[in-house]
């Protein structure tokens, strides 16, 4: 009978270590969240918009010509990848950041990422660019992601000589 009261205090202490585990864990969400800790976001643009976006006047058709665009970054956001779509004389752009979440956040404040992203048009008139971010700097889980701004810009886009 001594083994059996040795095995079921045993278990109770088991169970209740579970139990007081779990209670932690839902108690310490950012601790031990089920939210996701890592993801790509848009990039966030604001300020001067006339600043975040530059485009040349005039470019040639067939020819690469360079868009700069300059995103914001803070703690836990850091610059990513860019998306490009090119069709005849349109041009959709969304510059991306990776977050990555974490408790200990390195004070390096709010910095900016300039990207000098390259297309093409293939044919003659007036070419439209359209980039996409965010209205401000946004990490998950803990903020919700900034509203959705597009900026536009347009280019002429003549035959060579």
């Amino acid at each position: 009978m001594e083994k059996q009261s040795d095995v079921r205090s045993t278990m109770m202490q088991r169970c209740a270590l579970v139990l007081t585990a779990a209670g932690l864990m839902a108690g310490c969400g950012g601790l031990f969240s089920s939210e996701p800790q890592h993801g790509e976001i848009a990039g966030a643009m604001y300020g001067d918009m006339e600043s975040v976006v530059l485009v040349p006047d005039t470019v040639h058709v067939n020819q690469p010509f360079p868009i700069s665009i300059r995103t914001f970054f803070g703690c836990n956001v850091e610059p990513g990848r860019t998306e490009t779509e090119a069709t005849r004389l349109h041009a959709t752009i969304t510059p991306y950041m990776d977050w990555r979440y974490s408790l200990s956040c390195p004070d390096r404040g709010i910095g900016n990422d300039l990207r000098h992203v390259y297309i093409r048009f293939d044919h003659e008139g007036t070419g439209e660019i359209t980039v996409v971010g965010l209205d401000r700097i946004s990490w998950p889980p803990h903020e919700p992601p900034g509203d959705t701004v597009r900026i536009y810009r347009t280019v002429q886009v003549v035959r060579s000589k």
